[in-house]
């Protein structure tokens, strides 16, 4: 073995022997999070339209309008009080990515609610169940500790109704 090997085993077998804490942490943060999917029939792009796009998180409203046209696709920032932040984009593909987030890792909201209206015809009108997992970016011995939704919240636009 060589010099390094030996010094480094020693130092192992020391720290070991006198029970002193190794744990190292890093400093990566996180939001506690929840992910939507706005999309067209078998994964597929929104048609060209105008979406007001409405989401309760339990109780507390956010609202905004997204345009998808080829070369203009757009969100205005999403407006409501409460204590999370939503955003919202549209893709190159045509279709609406939202994620909603508490900064403060504090609140794990039991329901999100979602309404997507083209026009005067509500496309999509869901509520759904959340459930968790826990997340430690730094190890679980280091903190922050995060919550993530376990799904992503998926909603299909029946263009049907466009």
């Amino acid at each position: 073995m060589g010099l390094r090997t030996l010094l480094a085993l020693a130092v192992s077998t020391l720290t070991l022997a006198l029970g002193c804490d190794v744990t190292s942490c890093t400093d990566a943060g996180c939001d506690t999070t929840i992910d939507i999917v706005i999309e067209g029939p078998n994964s597929g792009a929104l048609p060209d339209s105008t979406y007001e796009i409405v989401v309760d998180v339990a109780g507390s409203i956010y609202s905004t309008v997204c345009s998808t046209s080829p070369g203009t696709s757009s969100c205005e920032p999403a407006e409501g009080a409460g204590p999370f932040e939503l955003d919202i984009v549209v893709t190159n593909n045509g279709v609406i990515l939202g994620q909603v987030r508490d900064q403060s890792n504090s609140m794990t909201p039991a329901t999100v609610g979602l309404t997507v209206i083209a026009g005067d015809a509500p496309l999509v009108d869901e509520m759904w169940d959340v459930e968790y997992e826990t997340i430690h970016p730094n190890g679980e011995d280091c903190s922050p500790t995060c919550s993530r939704a376990t799904e992503v919240l998926t909603a299909v636009v029946d263009l049907g109704e466009m």
